[in-house]
């Protein structure tokens, strides 16, 4: 049992671009331009004098509480990683408030995590969560960390072992309900999955479906040692089609 705030003890926490004759001519009707401009001008200033001043953006009401207790805190992040690590984002988006939440390609909202969640499904991708400690018991901004366990259809398939990475929220009382306000996975095992299962299926592709690469991986964004995956309609379903033939190719099938 974890007890009450006051029995916890404060850790420290962690922050995862030509003249010629004519010139003369010219000088009259560049006159004439000049003074038009200048009216036009005064007339917009004139009436910017006349228009009202913006109303100012009103007042923040949010009104952020105390997390009840520990327990409280715990409970909140463990349901949210567990419904959401399942890919169940209508249950997840209502035990979130606000929009700053990270998958686990610096997806930073939560339509983009929700195009995330269907590439999971295509590329096989399994998560599990795993055990959850409090990482930081302030109960303002109660942080709380969970191992999640990491499989894709590419690592299954080929005997990889199983990624282990780190998910911390951010669990806070805002307007009198205890949600989650911050996500983020760091520590992941970003190198052994460049090269164990990323360049692995990435070279397959190229060899195979050269044409469809641009299509499937962003190359202008890089996620630590890999590019990220394209999130259109059009790159999960061919994702979902090249993981499937990849799976069958390597397992017999």
């Amino acid at each position: 049992m974890l007890g009450s705030w006051r029995e916890m003890t404060q850790v420290e926490t962690r922050p995862s671009e030509k003249s010629g004759q004519k010139r003369g001519r010219l000088v009259p009707a560049l006159v004439v331009v000049a003074a038009a401009l200048l009216v036009g001008a005064l007339a917009i200033l004139s009436q910017s004098d006349e228009t009202s001043p913006a109303a100012p953006n009103p007042p923040d009401t949010t009104v952020v509480g105390v997390v009840e207790s520990p327990e409280q805190a715990m409970a909140v992040a463990t349901t949210y990683l567990e419904v959401w690590l399942a890919g169940d984002l209508a249950t997840s988006s209502g035990l979130i408030a606000g929009d700053n939440m990270r998958g686990f390609f610096n997806t930073t909202n939560y339509k983009e995590i929700g195009a995330e969640v269907a590439w999971w499904d295509a590329a096989g991708w399994i998560n599990d969560l795993g055990e959850c400690r409090l990482f930081n018991p302030d109960p303002t901004a109660t942080r709380v960390s969970c191992e999640v366990t990491t499989t894709t259809a590419v690592s299954r398939v080929t005997g990889v072992e199983p990624l282990v990475g780190e998910y911390m929220v951010t669990v806070r009382n805002i307007d009198g309900r205890t949600a989650v306000t911050d996500g983020e996975l760091f520590r992941m095992e970003g190198t052994r999955f460049a090269t164990e299962i990323w360049e692995p299926f990435e070279n397959w592709i190229e060899a195979n479906y050269p044409s469809d690469a641009d299509t499937m991986y962003d190359n202008t964004f890089v996620v630590e040692f890999f590019t990220k995956p394209m999130l259109t309609a059009e790159s999960i379903e061919l994702w979902r089609q090249y993981t499937e033939e990849f799976v069958a190719e390597h397992s017999g099938g």
